[in-house]
């Protein structure tokens, strides 16, 4: 699989358009935050901007994570929702790579599973590493126990 997480930066200027069009292109998974679709297609309200990437690549899953409201997951013009996990949250650094990395895992261990079971683990991932200081990755047994639990 390919998953592409653009990180919106300050310095990505309208001219990254180009290349963030032709990254979602190959990617089999994307992910965005609320503050990455703002920030890479401002003059896009966030529909606007979902439609864009799935313009852009109508087969891939889009992990859209909206922090403490939770994650979409769009694929093929069908989207699931995820709230948050109810987490004591220590930091947030390292939480979007740890959806996408369990999104990856999910998609990649257990392929039968639909949209919802594959974003409820990418969801309990991000809240796991929220637990921690600094870069954390969540062990599989702490995710395991968040998708457990609720």
């Amino acid at each position: 699989l390919i998953s592409y997480d653009p990180n919106y930066r300050n310095a990505m200027t309208p001219s990254y358009r180009t290349m963030l069009a032709a990254m979602v292109a190959l990617a089999n998974v994307v992910k965005v935050s609320d503050e990455d679709l703002q920030g890479l297609l401002p003059e896009m309200s966030t529909a606007q901007a979902l439609a864009a990437l799935h313009q852009w690549n109508p087969t891939a899953r889009v992990l859209h994570t909206h922090g403490s409201a939770g994650a979409t997951l769009w694929h093929e013009g069908v989207a699931v929702h995820c709230p948050a996990f109810a987490v004591e949250v220590v930091d947030t650094v390292g939480a979007g790579d740890a959806s996408i990395a369990g999104l990856i895992c999910s998609l990649m261990e257990s392929e039968h599973a639909d949209n919802a079971q594959h974003l409820r683990w990418s969801s309990a991932c991000g809240a796991a590493a929220c637990q921690a200081r600094g870069p954390s990755p969540p062990s599989r047994v702490q995710v395991a126990r968040l998708v457990q639990a609720e």
